[in-house]
């Protein structure tokens, strides 16, 4: 299995490092790709051969200013198949930093956590 998986960000995606020795796993910028399944789906492959051994906490940080639907689709998607993490009494917790200003993102991830089957916590940071 690949130890670590890395994509740049652009103005329709987000940066992506997923490094299992670093324990480090984030998601951050902007996310409205043209073709949002193909860009998660690399995504949740990653994250499901990591699954055949995780480490014991996988803590997930998203920080994401925007999200188109599909986006928002992919990314409850990537949360349902962590829970094959969680199904092996490994810790997974996602945190979903937002702008506390931003009403529209914090409702959504508000409806995010509760279809979530993994932790979701919702954390506020400074606007500069």
């Amino acid at each position: 299995m690949p130890q670590r998986f890395e994509l740049e960000a652009t103005q329709e995606s987000p940066s992506v490092l997923l490094d299992k020795d670093q324990n480090k796993f984030e998601i951050k910028g902007r996310s409205l790709p043209e073709d949002a399944q193909t860009f998660y789906h690399q995504i949740r492959d990653w994250f499901n051969e990591y699954a055949e051994d995780p480490n014991a906490l996988t803590e997930l940080r998203l920080i994401l200013d925007y999200i188109n639907t599909s986006s928002g689709k992919e990314l409850l998607e990537l949360l349902i198949n962590l829970e094959n993490i969680s199904k092996q009494d490994k810790e997974v917790i996602v945190k979903f930093y937002c702008k506390e200003s931003d009403d529209i993102m914090k409702m959504w991830i508000e409806e995010i956590a509760e279809l979530s089957p993994v932790r979701v916590d919702l954390i506020y940071y400074e606007e500069y």
